[in-house]
C-alpha cells in the first residue's frame, strides 16, 4: 500500500471508472487480449525435469513446466500438502521419483 500511496501522490495513478468485460464463471474481469483473441486450442511446449531432493541420495521430484527458461533461477519447489505423493522407480536406473499419486 505504501508504493500505491507514493504513486498517487506523484500523480502517476488515479482513481477512475472503466467498463470491463467480466467472466461470471471465473469471477474475474477479462483482459483485453482474452476478449479480442477469442478461444482457440493451442499446442504449448513443455518439459519434464527432475529436481534432486536435498539430503536424500538418488531421490528426485519429477516436475512439469511450461516455462523452462525460469529453471536456472529456481531456488525452491512448491509441494501441495493436500496431495498424496508416491515414490516410483524406473527400470532403467536406480533413481526414485516422487510423483503425485493421481498422476501415476
Amino acid at each position: 500500500w505504501w508504493i500505491l500511496k507514493k504513486y498517487f501522490e506523484a500523480g502517476l495513478i488515479y482513481e477512475g471508472h472503466k467498463i470491463m468485460p467480466y467472466c461470471s464463471r471465473c469471477g474475474t474481469p477479462l483482459a483485453s487480449h482474452e476478449v479480442s483473441q477469442g478461444y482457440k486450442d493451442e499446442t504449448i511446449n513443455s518439459i519434464y525435469v527432475r529436481m534432486k531432493v536435498v539430503g536424500r541420495e538418488g531421490e528426485y521430484f519429477l516436475v512439469w513446466t511450461t516455462t523452462p527458461w525460469t529453471l536456472p533461477s529456481n531456488v525452491a519447489l512448491a509441494i501441495n500438502p493436500d496431495f498424496t505423493y508416491v515414490k516410483a522407480r524406473r527400470p532403467e536406473d536406480e533413481r526414485l521419483y516422487i510423483l503425485v499419486k493421481e498422476r501415476v
